[in-house]
């Protein structure tokens, strides 16, 4: 699961300047704890490396109108979205339409530029229905071995933390519980 997700991810990333990760719930926290513990937005602990890397940007539980604002700020020739999703989350959903809608209204296909991580609950599917956006599904729900969500590794795969370290990490905390 974890080499498909970062040759997704390597696909999303190409010529990207930003990465906007959309999302609520445990993924977007574990997603930010991981990318803080490499430094991401800590004043002064950009090194050399960090900077050839895009730009992360979390927004989770954005409104819509909060949501459409931040978009259109955004650069989007150089803009990637991933959008992280528990199961049956509405917050997904909304987002995933609101940046669908967004890029196509500004002439930028969806298709190479939307990564969706998580348990696609049938919500979100029916959001993302004509978008034929990257979907990449989240196996994490099934097995409880499986210490994090593969949307929560992702951020961290795009500042170049160690996601194979990171699991290792994860079971070991887990098996010693």
């Amino acid at each position: 699961v974890l080499d498909d997700a970062g040759a997704a991810l390597t696909r999303l990333l190409e010529g990207a300047g930003t990465l906007v990760v959309l999302g609520s719930g445990a993924a977007s926290l574990v997603a930010q704890a991981l990318a803080q513990t490499a430094g991401w937005s800590i004043p002064g602990e950009a090194g050399i490396e960090r900077k050839s890397r895009p730009r992360l940007r979390f927004h989770d539980n954005l409104d819509p109108r909060t949501l459409t604002r931040a978009i259109q700020h955004l650069d989007l020739d150089y803009a990637r979205f991933l959008l992280l999703s528990p199961a049956d989350d509405h917050t997904a959903a909304a987002q995933s339409t609101a940046v669908v809608a967004a890029l196509r209204s500004r002439g930028v296909s969806p298709e190479t530029r939307v990564l969706f991580a998580g348990a696609l609950s049938p919500t979100a599917a029916v959001a993302m229905s004509g978008a034929a956006i990257s979907v990449l599904a989240d196996a994490s729900g099934t097995d409880r071995g499986w210490p994090l969500p593969i949307g929560a590794l992702l951020p961290a795969i795009a500042i170049g933390i160690d996601a194979d370290a990171v699991l290792a990490g994860g079971r070991a905390m887990v098996a010693a519980c």
